[in-house]
């Protein structure tokens, strides 16, 4: 099992770093990869802030900006076969991730992560 950090996730997602390549290929050839609810939390405050990104998504789906980032988030799972897994065990429905992404797309309010992190952890 190896457990993929959000630096990696934000590195292959952002064509401008560096690291883009090294990640990219991490994420498409390791088997067993598994996420949290924390790096859930985590990329999703850093693709709040990507307010083109998110925008472009956004106007390509013709959907809401909430939606454009659950789609994103989904997205990253699937296309790197990410794994779930909470922070107190393997679950096969991501609950952490339908909640931290309830927490996050609150109007007016953008919970840090070390907010969400106590939080969420509250769930388990």
């Amino acid at each position: 099992m190896i457990y993929v950090d959000t630096s990696v996730i934000v590195a292959t997602l952002d064509p401008t770093d560096s690291r883009r390549p090294r990640a990219r290929k991490a994420l498409e050839v390791s088997d067993g990869k598994v996420i949290s609810e924390l790096v859930i939390a985590e990329l999703a405050s850093v693709l709040t802030r990507q307010r083109e990104v998110l925008k472009n998504i956004k106007e390509r789906l013709g959907v809401s900006r909430s939606i454009a980032l659950l789609a994103t988030i989904l997205y990253v799972l699937k296309r790197f076969n990410l794994n779930y897994v909470s922070v107190k065990g393997y679950l096969r429905n991501p609950i952490g991730l339908l909640y931290v992404f309830s927490i996050c797309c609150r109007d007016g309010r953008r919970d840090k992560t070390q907010n969400l992190r106590s939080t969420s952890s509250s769930l388990h």
